[in-house]
């Protein structure tokens, strides 16, 4: 596993010669997902993540190149996708990784051959369907009956009335730099809300997000809430002075 070095040195004394930077992978311990972007310094860019996301971060692999190519990576890998740059660290995500730290894959048109030889090579299961996404796209009528049928992937759900918050969900937030106070950390009209309001999204998302989404949310809403009461403290009373009737000494009419 990669190390990270101090300030913005690359490790090992490598150098960018020839090159531009990196496409990147760092791995989420905490919600298993691997994050794949590019950058000239991924160490340092290490750094920052860790602020948002924990100190358990780490760069797990590298690959120099000479354009900013993660975006074709990215196609590769997007039956894995969560949201943005992360992914699921699935089987074959998980044999890229191995295959780069290993040597065995050093550029990114060798990825993108690697997912396409590893990722659609058949695989043992009780279907006695062969079908082929290949196949899919020279049937249409096929295509458009797998579509009717769609489900969201695995790893991911729409949110529902039955989604809470994990057990030690208090716990999990601090460790994305979100406090949420004392447990349970919400109330049931909080969660009531958040659901409301997304399930008239209709968002599909992984499981972690929905946590920090919602642990978002309540640092938000909080914020506000508390800045709203504040005003209200500070807000002097109005005084409303007693109407003088009295006539003064030599006002004439």
């Amino acid at each position: 596993m990669l190390t990270s070095p101090r300030g913005k040195k690359l490790p090992g004394g490598d150098t960018l010669k020839g090159f531009n930077g990196y496409v990147y992978f760092i791995k989420n311990p905490a919600t298993g997902l691997i994050k794949i972007g590019y950058s000239k310094n991924p160490w340092a860019r290490l750094s920052e993540l860790r602020r948002n996301y924990g100190s358990d971060l780490s760069v797990v692999a590298t690959i120099k190149t000479v354009e900013k190519s993660e975006s074709s990576i990215h196609a590769a890998f997007e039956q894995y996708r969560v949201e943005g740059e992360w992914f699921t660290e699935s089987e074959c995500i998980k044999a890229v990784i191995l295959a780069v730290v290993a040597g065995e894959i050093t550029t990114v048109d060798a990825t993108r051959s690697y997912v396409d030889d590893y990722c659609s090579a058949p695989t043992a299961t009780t279907n006695t369907d062969t079908d082929t996404d290949t196949d899919l796209k020279e049937n249409p009528e096929r295509e458009e009956s797998a579509q009717d049928q769609f489900s969201p992937p695995f790893g991911k759900f729409p949110i529902t009335s039955h989604w809470i918050p994990g057990a030690d969900f208090v716990g999990q937030a601090a460790l994305w730099g979100i406090n949420l106070g004392e447990h349970p950390g919400y109330t049931t009209v909080e969660l009531q809300q958040f659901r409301d309001y997304w399930q008239c999204e209709g968002k599909v998302k992984h499981q972690i997000q929905w946590e920090q989404t919602f642990a978002t949310s309540l640092r938000t809403s909080r914020a506000k809430a508390s800045v709203q009461a504040k005003g209200q403290r500070r807000q002097p009373a109005l005084s409303v002075s007693t109407p003088d009737n009295a006539i003064p000494p030599g006002f004439r009419g």
